[in-house]
């Protein structure tokens, strides 16, 4: 086993994880170069001053104010409602009695949930009793300071994935059940019929996360709720709800109203989120909120890809396309004027020469030679920087607007070029 874990953090550090291997193959497409920035998934697209930059599902168009609003439950409902999205009513608690207390103002039965916090941790749905929203209320706690009590919405829970302004998958959630057989207990049932799934895992592949009963303080909840606990032996045929939300995994892009449409592209924009996951509850998507009491109730920043790419029913949805073109509109492909020079016959003074008539063009231009590494009339290096390293550099500078690369031969075979096309190649000999 460790060595097994070994072996896949090897791997994990010279693949990128799906999601953004996903947005990278979706800009190769585009003929869009990319570089890798560190270990995990922060990935540059495109070169110099054209770039843009993603870390899985955030840009760098993403605003870190929205992403902290996003990150307040509370604030991001306040927001919703004062611009007319559909939101339920609710708010924030400190303490279990005043939890009973608003939850009889609003009218069970209500959700109590912490008010900082994602992939549904500290959710409890349903709650009508006393004793339920008590417990619910230190689940929720534990998860953050502050906990919000709101109405509960009838219907399913659905994902849509907004980019740039535009619906581009829906993802249906289903509630996880296991059936007793009269033999094995809750635990046993949720390690035989939940997590055997192939989508279900601990590490970026599986769209859907491995459920550890003993650990999950929402699934505790819920068995207590039901008179039960991870040891119980359910009889033959009695159902156990598992959890009650989450569980994306059904596909339906095709069935959105244009209402939900509108207010969903509405709340990222009211958020200010560029990429958005926006959470709502409905009974039927292809219908108009207004009429079954739907609403939005989590607007989410950095969401999730993996249910939109391999849907257990349905079809995968085109989210990498959408989210490159998002950041490169149609005709732009993130490159700069690149000259590559290569030879033996006076490359360096070549390189040089070239380099200083893109000055006189008007272009911020960097150069990687043998003199050194330059961009624009400063020199950043003296040595040699006619190699890979001092190339790639170049390409990550945001004020860079044309590059120069003399490229020499024994870097060629031992390292390559540090970028990979140019639009003008010079052979010297």
């Amino acid at each position: 086993l460790f060595r097994s874990a070994k072996i896949r953090k090897a791997i994990d550090e010279c693949y990128l994880g799906p999601s953004t291997a996903h947005i990278v193959a979706s800009a190769t497409r585009r003929k869009i170069p990319h570089i890798r920035l560190n270990k995990g998934s922060l990935v540059q697209l495109g070169y110099g001053a054209r770039q843009n930059r993603i870390w899985t599902a955030e840009t760098d168009l993403t605003s870190a104010i929205a992403e902290g609003i996003a990150g307040n439950k509370d604030m991001t409902k306040r927001l919703l409602t004062s611009c007319g999205v559909p939101t339920p009513e609710g708010v924030v608690v400190h303490s279990p009695e005043e939890a009973w207390e608003e939850a009889q103002d609003i009218g069970v039965p209500v959700v109590v949930k912490p008010r900082d916090g994602n992939r549904g941790r500290g959710v409890m749905l349903n709650l009508r009793t006393h004793e339920e929203i008590v417990a619910a209320y230190h689940v929720a706690r534990a998860e953050d300071i502050d906990v919000i009590v709101e109405r509960y919405i009838e219907g399913h829970e659905h994902r849509v994935l907004v980019v740039g302004g535009k619906v581009i998958a829906i993802a249906r959630g289903e509630s996880v059940w296991v059936t007793g057989d009269g033999k094995s207990s809750v635990e046993q049932l949720v390690n035989a019929q939940v997590n055997s799934d192939p989508r279900r895992g601990n590490a970026d592949i599986h769209p859907l996360e491995t459920l550890q009963p003993r650990m999950n303080s929402v699934i505790l909840a819920n068995l207590q709720r039901q008179g039960l606990t991870v040891d119980d032996v359910p009889a033959t045929g009695h159902r156990v709800l598992i959890i009650a939300n989450g569980n994306h995994a059904i596909d339906c892009t095709d069935q959105i109203h244009p209402e939900i449409a509108h207010a969903c592209t509405l709340a990222a924009r009211v958020i200010g989120l560029d990429i958005a996951g926006i959470d709502l509850v409905c009974q039927d998507i292809s219908q108009p909120l207004d009429g079954q009491r739907g609403a939005i109730v989590e607007v989410n920043a950095g969401p999730g890809l993996l249910m939109h790419l391999k849907p257990a029913q349905g079809k995968p949805q085109p989210v990498g396309d959408a989210i490159v073109g998002h950041l490169f509109p149609e005709g732009e492909n993130g490159r700069i004027p690149i000259v590559g020079v290569a030879g033996s016959q006076h490359t360096t003074q070549i390189a040089r020469l070239v380099a200083w008539l893109l000055q006189l063009a008007g272009h911020q231009v960097g150069l990687a030679c043998r003199d050194g590494l330059f961009v624009g009339q400063r020199q950043l290096e003296k040595q040699d920087a006619a190699h890979w390293e001092p190339g790639q550099r170049l390409l990550i500078n945001r004020n860079v607007e044309a590059a120069v690369f003399e490229n020499d031969p024994m870097s060629l075979l031992t390292e390559g070029l540090a970028y990979d096309r140019c639009q003008i190649g010079i052979i010297t000999d």
